[in-house]
């Protein structure tokens, strides 16, 4: 992740960032929960109009409280004389938005429910085709504010987004957030537009499906291990989709944490995990996120590490460069030390990848040795971290 939404005025969703990304690739409609106050619905307008143009229509409605006119308009009565379904647009339907967000949907509305549903999966209403590119929701955890569970079948539509609480947010970054005004959400710079669409250019491969095929396999064996949670072949294709929308962002210079990132992938289409829908059985959370993250790491434990490192051809940087230091975890001496001497020789690797990935392996082969320079902010050039490292790698 690279903190893409800071840039836009998101301060302390760096966590977030890459699961929204890919749920707007792969054109899934996420859901934004968390504490009330914690900005849920002008960062979803923010997140639009950096996605889709500072100048769309952005409409945000009350769930609870919405009513069919103010959805889709007036019943037009010319209309149905020739036969016809038609709305008299209002300056609240959804005929005239770009992007929709469905506040408080944790309070309910059994009177919308099939409308709101429908244009959030399909982007119609009663059939009709409608102008929306993005639809949201936000809610707050029925716990907490004595409201609605909502129903498993609904909530598992959605990817499903925690929003930064008060206490995760840094004193600095809080900072930022006072000082924003709130004008400067109505032209955020088009960062994500340019992200998104550089990846849809992108055509899916093999390796990419061989990838999504993997992260599947390792949530199922899993997932079906916890009662609770009852997992459908639905998200099990949006997981699947998921994994390729980050593929695609991997291959146009997205940093991708492949761990991590898939770990929160997984989450965010389990609604059992989160605190949105009413459980028959307790269920440990922590449990299952470390078995994932297990069955993650055994899924891409990949080739031993000098095998990885005398790859001849490197089609996925990040993705390899994770393998290798996965697989330095637990190697020993003196295959560092020949990893370190083949790695240095190496052209093909890009100048970010290769000085972290060398900060990191240095650290487990000589971890007597003090690193120079900040292994999160390297200055040096390729050249002269080179000429180092090789020489530390091939003394005796």
């Amino acid at each position: 992740m690279i903190d893409l939404l800071r840039s836009i005025g998101l301060y302390g969703w760096r966590q977030k960032e890459s699961t929204i990304l890919y749920a707007l690739l792969a054109d899934y409609p996420i859901m934004f929960y968390g504490s009330h106050g914690q900005g849920k619905t002008v960062s979803a307008e923010v997140i639009a109009r950096s996605y889709l143009g500072k100048d769309i229509v952005f409409q945000p409605h009350d769930y609870s409280r919405m009513s069919k006119e103010e959805l889709v308009g007036v019943l037009d009565p010319k209309g149905l004389q020739r036969g016809e379904l038609r709305w008299i647009p209002t300056p609240t339907s959804v005929w005239g938005a770009d992007a929709m967000l469905f506040d408080e949907f944790t309070f309910g509305n059994i009177m919308m429910g099939s409308m709101v549903h429908e244009l959030l999966t399909h982007k119609t209403v009663m059939g009709q085709k409608t102008k929306v590119q993005l639809a949201m929701a936000a809610c707050n955890p029925p716990d907490a504010y004595q409201a609605n569970y909502i129903n498993l079948a609904t909530c598992s539509r959605f990817i499903l987004v925690q929003v930064p609480s008060y206490q995760d947010i840094e004193i600095d970054d809080s900072r930022k957030v006072l000082r924003e005004e709130d004008a400067q959400f109505k032209t955020p710079p088009p960062v994500i537009k340019k992200l998104v669409t550089a990846a849809n250019a992108r055509d899916v491969t093999t390796a990419d499906h061989t990838f999504a095929e993997k992260v599947v396999s390792a949530a199922r064996s899993v997932l079906g291990r916890f009662v609770p949670i009852r997992y459908s072949t639905r998200q099990e294709k949006m997981l699947y989709r998921l994994c390729l929308a980050l593929r695609k962002l991997d291959h146009v210079d997205y940093s991708v944490n492949l761990i991590s990132d898939t770990l929160s992938l997984i989450v965010s289409t389990v609604p059992e995990l989160s605190p949105l829908v009413a459980l028959s059985h307790p269920l440990q959370a922590e449990a299952v996120l470390g078995q994932i993250k297990q069955a993650l790491l055994d899924a891409f434990k990949g080739a031993n590490l000098l095998s990885l490192v005398e790859q001849e051809r490197i089609t996925d940087q990040h993705g390899w460069a994770y393998e290798v230091f996965e697989n330095a975890m637990n190697a020993d001496a003196q295959e560092l030390k020949k990893s370190l001497s083949i790695l240095s020789r190496r052209k093909d690797v890009s100048p970010d990848i290769f000085n972290i990935l060398f900060c990191q392996l240095m650290k487990l082969y000589a971890p007597e040795i003090s690193m120079p320079m900040d292994i999160e902010n390297l200055k040096v050039s390729v050249k002269n971290f080179k000429h180092v490292i090789y020489h530390i790698a091939n003394t005796n």
